[in-house]
């Protein structure tokens, strides 16, 4: 049985690249740096990926359904991920560069390059 790579995981890639596009756009012709927001707003976008991908509004019914298999537990997983990845781009715009932000960040990152690695040469 072959899988297809998720259309949220394809909308969330193709977000990435157009922030970064736009992002190098603006400060090689306009000189107006939004550096400092794009990886803000990478991480929220990568929280709503994650939850998208997780099925976050599904994980309550399976929970009361009493199923809970390996599969539920990687989606549980999953939308966690997103919903950290979530609140720390959105606190990140109103911290100034806190450690515990920063650690975040990096985690949820080095997680999605291993998610994004896994989604694009595993499955088909």
């Amino acid at each position: 049985m072959k899988s297809k790579v998720s259309a949220g995981l394809l909308l969330m890639m193709s977000l990435f690249s157009m922030i970064g596009f736009l992002s190098i756009v603006l400060n090689a012709f306009t000189q107006i740096d939004i550096g400092k927001y794009t990886s803000n707003i990478l991480l929220i976008l990568l929280g709503f990926g994650f939850l998208m991908e997780g099925q976050a509004r599904f994980i309550l019914r399976m929970v009361e359904d009493g199923r809970l298999t390996s599969t539920e537990i990687s989606h549980i997983v999953t939308s966690v991920i997103g919903a950290i990845a979530l609140i720390s781009g959105i606190i990140s715009f109103f911290v100034t560069q806190s450690q515990t932000i920063l650690t975040i960040q990096g985690i949820i990152s080095i997680i999605a390059i291993i998610i994004i690695i896994i989604e694009t040469l595993v499955v088909k």
